[in-house]
């Protein structure tokens, strides 16, 4: 066996476990940003679960009902939104998912983090603090 011909066999084998190196990495990678993405839309269904819970709650035990809900906001998210009958929650990829509610609700909500919402019935409405 000549030195050149060792030389290649070695350049080939190593190219072979550089490729199947990459496709190892590539799903991994993939695998990675579905359980993020999966997460986070985890975070968002059980964030306005417990809003939606909270409001009904109170809104039909009558004006001065108030209760809390414990929130967490997903990595990704923009804004929150309260409008009308709607709260709207904006991701940072351009991403927007609503939930919609019988009865006109009003107050602020962070974009970040974890945290107690106050939910109280007023006259005509529900607000969240």
């Amino acid at each position: 066996m000549k030195r050149g011909q060792v030389s290649v066999e070695f350049l080939v084998v190593l190219s072979i476990i550089l490729v199947i190196l990459l496709i190892v990495f590539n799903t991994g990678s993939n695998t990675i940003g579905y359980v993020k993405s999966s997460s986070d839309n985890t975070k968002l269904s059980t964030f306005f679960d417990a809003l939606k819970n909270a409001a009904y709650s109170v809104y039909h035990q009558g004006v001065g009902a108030k209760t809390r809900a414990y929130v967490v906001m997903p990595d990704n998210t923009a804004n929150v939104t309260i409008e009308d009958r709607r709260i709207t929650v904006a991701s940072n990829t351009g991403d927007v998912v609503s939930r919609n509610f019988d009865f006109d609700i009003s107050g602020n909500l962070s974009a970040k983090g974890s945290y107690y919402v106050d939910v109280e019935a007023k006259k005509g409405y529900v607000e969240f603090k």
